[in-house]
């Protein structure tokens, strides 16, 4: 039997399909329900099930500015398509009936950025969809033995590590008393990286990210004589760690705190039953930002991000976007979807979230 639908975050579908899927913490209801209201849309998820198994997406339904019609995106990070079956035809059936029932649901296209590190199969796709590449990630196996992960770190990266503990820097976990030592410190480093306006995200976020998430989510700290350095908001579910959000204190930026977050990162995560830390990866992975380049220093091991895009009504998405008469795979591969770049919306808002 097949069947698919749409459910509410409160609904026991969701949970009931958790259970079936591979997932991390970016699948959870409450961090979908978190994101949504950020960006003012509804929080649901599509299940599609047969007898070859359970197909999972998250999703924030949001209304595009200027119109009544709404498009779809899975929640911040990695909240992609995730399922128990890896046949490609299983899930060129549950993409095709993803398709369906946003058409039904007057959505004009979807977008949902693949998770980089479960799995997902060569399916099929229209003229009007396209899996796209944005570069790589960096995790760490912690499968392997201790020294087998240590070797890979960067010797510059040892050196500075072994520094900071000799000069009585450590890492606390879940001291959250230091939570605005550490939103303070994340907007500071936003402005040093010139980050866009979709990282920003309102002071109450924080909090509210414990809320939802409970267990899932922790605090990492490092300090040196109580005097926060730097930290991390770190995502646990599923064997998966995520390095969710990081901070560095302007003043703190000689000591790298960074490079000894991620240390005991990794040996808590290993220590706690996990078989992946995603460090994630930069700015712009593809060129090779610093920022990638210091998150692979840590492991060898990469990961392809890719986004799935689905425009399920070709002609709309053609008159929102103010685009060509004839449909181009273009469409598809740059900023997307296209009208909600910056200047067609008119916002520099945090809660315009735009494209990818």
């Amino acid at each position: 039997m097949t069947r698919w639908k749409l459910v509410p975050v409160g609904g026991d579908a969701w949970g009931e399909a958790l259970e079936r899927v591979p997932h991390d913490t970016y699948h959870l209801p409450g961090y979908a329900r978190l994101d949504a209201a950020l960006w003012h849309g509804e929080a649901v998820a599509f299940v599609y099930e047969d007898t070859r198994g359970c197909f999972l997406l998250p999703l924030v339904l949001r209304t595009i500015p200027g119109s009544a019609r709404l498009d779809a995106t899975a929640p911040y990070g990695y909240g992609g398509p995730v399922s128990s079956s890896q046949d490609p035809a299983f899930w060129t059936d549950a993409v095709a009936a993803l398709a369906k029932t946003m058409r039904e649901q007057n959505v004009v296209c979807l977008r949902a950025r693949i998770h980089p590190l479960l799995e997902c199969p060569a399916f099929q796709l229209d003229e009007h969809s396209a899996l796209v590449e944005h570069g790589l990630t960096v995790s760490i196996d912690l499968h392997q033995p201790d020294v087998d992960i240590v070797a890979q770190f960067r010797q510059n990266h040892r050196r500075e590590i072994r520094r900071s503990r000799g000069a009585g820097s450590h890492v606390l976990v879940d001291e959250w008393s230091y939570l605005g030592a550490f939103v303070d410190a994340y907007y500071e480093t936003l402005d040093r990286l010139g980050a866009d306006a979709d990282h920003y995200f309102p002071g109450r976020y924080f909090d509210q990210l414990r809320e939802l998430l409970g267990s899932h989510c922790h605090l990492m700290v490092v300090v040196r004589d109580s005097e926060f350095l730097g930290g991390g908001i770190i995502l646990e579910a599923g064997g998966i760690v995520q390095y969710h959000l990081g901070a560095t204190r302007n003043g703190a930026r000689r000591e790298q705190p960074t490079k000894l977050l991620f240390d005991d990162t990794w040996r808590w995560a290993k220590a706690r039953g996990n078989r992946d830390f995603h460090l994630g990866g930069g700015l712009d992975a593809e060129s090779g930002s610093t920022l990638f380049h210091f998150k692979g220093g840590f492991s060898k091991r990469r990961h392809t991000v890719r986004s799935l895009r689905l425009v399920v009504d070709p002609i709309a998405y053609r008159l929102l976007s103010r685009g060509p008469r004839q449909w181009s795979t273009e469409a598809l591969t740059g900023f997307f979807p296209a009208y909600r770049r910056k200047e067609l919306v008119g916002s520099d808002s945090v809660a315009d979230r735009g494209g990818s």
